[in-house]
């Protein structure tokens, strides 16, 4: 199926895989399809994904993807990305999908998740952040060691005079 095009997606409880891409790197899994239609792939331009792509953010791959076929259920879509250097986030509509509800296949760059509807899907490669958690945890750890150090500091200074 080329970009744009529409693969043909059959009525029936737990279709299987539909596979729509213009190069394999989409697949597209409905839990029930109550009428036939066509699913279809448009492989978007990176100035339409930018809202995606901030804050040093990457873009692997971005589709927006739709169908004419009467669905209910969830859908389950898989998107092949490229190599990473950091952490694959997933954007759907907009928002970021959490990244508790997206499996992501390192060994074969695939990453699998589950909606309730279809619109834009944009992956991008984010940089590894400190949360907020860690931040607090690491600045305690800092604000203990400079504690530390200090008291060593006077410790030994109160033993030089001691000494004199």
């Amino acid at each position: 199926i080329t970009p744009g095009n529409g693969g043909a997606t059959g009525a029936g409880s737990d279709v299987s895989s539909v596979t729509v891409s213009p190069d394999t790197s989409v697949s597209v899994t409905f839990d029930d399809v109550t009428s036939g239609g066509i699913t279809t792939v448009v492989q978007m331009d990176s100035d339409d994904a930018s809202y995606a792509v901030e804050k040093g953010n990457t873009l692997l791959a971005a589709y927006n993807i739709s169908t004419s076929a009467g669905t209910s259920g969830k859908i389950t879509i898989s998107i092949k990305y490229g190599e990473v250097s950091g952490n694959v986030k997933v954007y759907h509509n907009g928002v970021q999908i959490p990244n508790s509800d997206v499996d992501v296949d390192t060994d074969n760059n695939i990453v699998t998740f589950t909606v309730d509807s279809f619109s834009e899907f944009i992956i991008v490669d984010a940089p590894l952040v400190v949360t907020g958690v860690e931040t607090f945890v690491l600045s305690l750890l800092a604000l203990t060691f400079v504690g530390l150090g200090l008291w060593l500091l006077r410790r030994e200074r109160r033993t030089s005079i001691n000494l004199a």
